[in-house]
């Protein structure tokens, strides 16, 4: 079908000059269905040209692969139907892999192997050398460590912390299954852990500590040896923040600090997972790093925003108005589709200005070209005025009036 639409059809403006141009053919059959198809032999013959491109684009994948798999592989290239390409006319379908899936296996999959994302993996994690324990909470433990000379810090679960331990030690007072509760209580730290990870796979922004690889094998977390260990993160090392030095610090560096801080709080607002809430907010949770503060810790961050009322009668209205609140909701925002729309981002810059913005701006230290207006923007950040964008703005019109 296929060579007789080939030798019938060509590119012609008008039948008059197709059954001319066809007239030579030899083949009778041919004349007679330019005769029968009449001007629908210009849209046959757009599907042959087709055609012809997929059998141009087909030898050259099949050159490529010639070059790029060894010989004794091609074998299999063939018996695996991929030289064979259904021609777009055969109703039946073809069940062999395809060619596009055969490159990608042998050159696309290789290179990607070859050019991992973060610089610590699986495969080199044997590399981290443990150095010290530097810090810890309730459900992690954090370690100094070197990576090929460079010091990093390790996070992982241990037994140690309060949340595994205090589950151990309740299996272990009388459970004849020991051995296959205890692996239960890493559960819940170890997806914490994880969960951190993934928020930094989905978020990029200078105000996070940066995430310099991982390794995922399974829940289980009792070993010592990072090759075998559950789930490990490695992340830049910095240096606990301590509200005293920053109080050393130049009104210059507090300045370009607190701008940081204010970008980050617009990031979190604006975040890719939504409007983002730090529910922990204490220094512990912030490091120096590069003269930067940079936030380390965030299984205890979410995006769910309050619950509200809707519909709330005029007492409820009144008593709700007494603790600040207007719908059941802080801050003086009003009631959404039962979500306090704005809550996340308002209690955010209200932690970071009681934890840094007050160390960071307090007016008497800077110029008096604009000590002032330090003054004028803490008052507005403390009456729950502003959101992160607006406080970035001032900072950068503060930052203009001096230069």
């Amino acid at each position: 079908m296929y060579r007789m639409l080939e030798s019938t059809c060509g590119k012609k403006q008008n039948a008059d000059e197709k059954i001319v141009l066809y007239s030579n053919l030899h083949d009778p059959t041919s004349r007679k269905i330019m005769q029968v198809y009449g001007n629908r032999t210009e849209k046959l013959m757009e599907i042959v040209e087709d055609y012809r491109d997929i059998q141009q684009r087909r030898n050259q994948i099949l050159e490529f692969l010639r070059k790029a798999i060894p010989s004794n592989e091609q074998t299999h290239l063939t018996e695996t139907g991929i030289n064979h390409v259904q021609s777009p006319l055969n109703d039946k379908a073809s069940n062999s892999p395809s060619e596009t899936n055969v490159v990608l296996k042998h050159s696309d999959m290789a290179n990607y192997v070859k050019s991992p994302r973060y610089l610590i993996n699986c495969s080199n994690i044997h590399e981290v050398q443990l150095l010290s324990k530097i810090g810890h909470g309730v459900s992690k433990q954090t370690f100094k460590a070197d990576f090929r000379g460079m010091l990093v810090a390790v996070k992982m679960i241990t037994r140690h912390q309060s949340e595994v331990k205090s589950c151990i030690d309740k299996i272990n007072e009388g459970h004849e299954r020991k051995g296959e509760l205890r692996s239960r209580c890493f559960v819940f730290p170890t997806m914490k852990l994880m969960k951190e990870i993934l928020l930094l796979e989905q978020m990029s922004h200078p105000g996070f500590a940066q995430l310099l690889g991982y390794c995922v094998r399974n829940e289980e977390s009792e070993t010592a040896d990072l090759t075998e260990r559950g789930i490990v993160s490695v992340f830049e090392l910095g240096e606990r923040v301590k509200i005293y030095n920053l109080q050393t610090l130049t009104w210059q560096q507090r300045l370009k600090l607190a701008t940081e801080l204010a970008d980050f709080l617009n990031y979190l607002e604006y975040s890719p997972l939504g409007s983002l809430r730090i529910r922990d907010f204490k220094e512990e949770h912030f490091l120096m790093i590069g003269n930067s503060l940079k936030m380390i810790d965030l299984d205890d961050v979410d995006n769910l925003e309050p619950t509200c009322h809707v519909y709330v009668s005029a007492d409820a209205q009144a008593e709700l108005a007494k603790s600040g609140k207007s719908n059941g909701c802080e801050f003086n925002l009003t009631c959404q589709r039962g979500l306090c729309a704005g809550f996340n981002a308002k209690q955010n810059i209200k932690f970071m200005n009681k934890l840094f913005f007050k160390k960071l701006l307090y007016p008497t230290i800077f110029p008096k070209a604009i000590s002032q207006e330090i003054g004028s923007l803490l008052e507005d950040i403390d009456s729950h005025k502003l959101s992160g964008a607006t406080v970035l703005h001032r900072l950068f019109q503060l930052q203009d009036i001096i230069q």
